[in-house]
């Protein structure tokens, strides 16, 4: 027995022993029904369930590590439950079999499988994220993999997808989009490019890369509305603010515009990015290997508050979903 594949040969037995199928129950499959019948992980199949009992469902968990550990691409660039679905396809093979003859070969085969299963997902990926900057058009910019460019510019520039054939489908998909961010008064599209990961996992990743290069924003010009600069998605509130107080039976009603940006006039967008090039330099290369190389961000020395959520995200218990 290869020492190398001992963990994951036991596991696999584990699961052998406590994988069963089933009838479908006559009530409906609930978290109730599972802990009352001792069931961990659940999957109805056409007549039946197949069905892990708990010692076998921490077995799941465990196997499900065990592949992250050996295949860290996978940990970075997948989503966890997508990995557990996929696992437990693979396993319903096991349903029934003797787990004495489970072997190294079998540990092969699964390692080979979730390999083959993450090539086949993985593609470099360009990721558009709608953004609330400011109102004021300015020419396009860039830090690290992130690129920005104002709305108004997005169908005669790059991001747009030109040619015919299939094209025609992407444009109308393309459009959408664009309407949408306008009626939601987003005027920036930030496209980031990420490496080594799946549909969902580059779409979390660029969104984070687009939160830590508005953060730099906001730093580098406090003083011009740039508070609630953030991706349209984001938890931003209104774009206005109303208040209303009363003092001696009189009441006193206010209005007061929270749109990013409204100090940011034409030329100051450039300028800012000019005169903070260093701070956009080292955070564009921080966000590059966010994206693209390595996982984990490095610690950044002296960063206010707001960083830090980021460079936490990548622990692996955080990820899971």
């Amino acid at each position: 027995m290869p020492e190398s594949l001992a963990q994951e040969i036991g596991l696999l037995r584990t699961l052998a022993t406590h994988l069963e199928r089933r009838s479908l129950p006559f009530e409906r499959v609930t978290q109730e029904l599972l802990r009352r019948e001792g069931l961990g992980h659940v999957r109805e199949k056409t007549g039946g369930i197949i069905s892990i009992r708990m010692p076998g469902h921490h077995a799941f968990i465990e196997l499900t590590d065990c592949l992250l550990d050996r295949l860290p691409a996978m940990e970075r660039g997948a989503i966890y439950a997508d990995i557990q679905t996929e696992l437990f396809n693979f396993i319903e093979d096991y349903v029934g079999r003797e787990p004495s003859t489970v072997g190294s070969k079998d540990a092969e085969v699964l390692v080979a499988h979730f390999e083959k299963w993450f090539a086949d997902k993985t593609s470099p990926r360009r990721v558009f994220v709608p953004c609330v900057i400011s109102r004021t058009p300015a020419p396009r910019f860039e830090i690290g993999p992130v690129t920005f460019e104002f709305v108004d510019r997005v169908a005669t520039s790059n991001f747009y997808p030109h040619g015919g054939g299939d094209a025609a489908l992407d444009r109308r998909g393309f459009d959408d989009f664009v309407r949408w961010m306008r009626e939601r008064d987003a005027d920036w599209l930030a496209r980031v490019s990420v490496d080594g990961c799946e549909q969902k996992r580059a779409e979390e990743i660029a969104e984070l890369a687009v939160d830590l290069v508005i953060v730099a924003l906001q730093l580098s010009s406090p003083y011009l509305d740039t508070r609630n600069m953030a991706r349209l998605d984001a938890r931003r509130g209104t774009s206005q603010k109303r208040t209303l107080s009363e003092a001696d039976g009189y009441h006193s009603a206010g209005w007061t515009r929270k749109e990013p940006g409204m100090a940011i006039g034409g030329g100051t967008l450039p300028d800012i990015l000019q005169k903070a090039a260093p701070i956009f330099t080292a955070v564009g290369n921080v966000v590059r290997s966010f994206a693209s190389v390595s996982f984990r961000l490095p610690v950044l020395p002296h960063s206010p508050s707001p960083l830090t959520p980021i460079q936490n995200t990548p622990e692996r218990p955080h990820w899971r979903e």
